[in-house]
């Protein structure tokens, strides 16, 4: 067996620039090459880098082989430091006969049990990365201050503390309320 291609596709969260599978740095616009592309690049808020990005890599000219299975791992950014929200789908080929697949659960039972707290947080973590361009009229060190404050969010939502990230979301918007009054 061998794989064919995989697509992924990433919602950056609050990065200043992400990696590709296959293609290095991901781009701030579309392209498509004939193995390799980005077919989506969003930038939300007006910051480049930010909001959803799906890629496309093919291997076709540089098959890996495997027999019975494989491992396949995603970096999240070149330290594997990067807190995004990942999806992806690898395509391969099976050779024949092979045993059948086992059938799939109901599509209810395959999502994740997670608690309210985790929609709450993931729900204001995509929303304020859509208001990310607005805290530009900050200065420097306030812009950090609440470039810390998502960052401190993101790896508690990354631990599972979503109740944490709520706390720390709430923290962030009296700040921006606080620098909103005094501008």
């Amino acid at each position: 067996m061998r794989p064919v291609g995989i697509r992924q596709q990433t919602w950056r969260l609050d990065i200043v620039s992400g990696g590709g599978v296959g293609g290095g740095a991901t781009p701030n616009a579309e392209y498509a090459g004939p193995y390799a592309g980005f077919h989506l690049t969003e930038n939300h808020g007006g910051v480049a880098y930010t909001g959803k990005v799906a890629m496309f890599r093919w291997y076709v000219a540089d098959p890996i082989r495997f027999e019975r299975s494989i491992r396949w791992t995603i970096e999240h950014g070149h330290a594997n430091n990067f807190e995004n929200d990942y999806t992806s789908v690898a395509y391969w080929y099976q050779a024949e006969p092979h045993k059948p697949f086992p059938p799939l659960p109901p599509a209810r039972e395959r999502l994740p049990r997670m608690p309210d707290a985790y929609f709450r947080a993931r729900e204001q973590l995509l929303a304020l990365a859509d208001r990310l361009g607005a805290f530009n009229r900050f200065a420097p060190a306030e812009r950090e201050r609440l470039r810390d404050l998502r960052r401190q969010a993101h790896r508690l939502f990354q631990q599972g503390k979503f109740d944490e990230v709520l706390a720390t979301l709430d923290a962030h918007a009296r700040e921006v309320a606080r620098l909103e009054r005094r501008s």
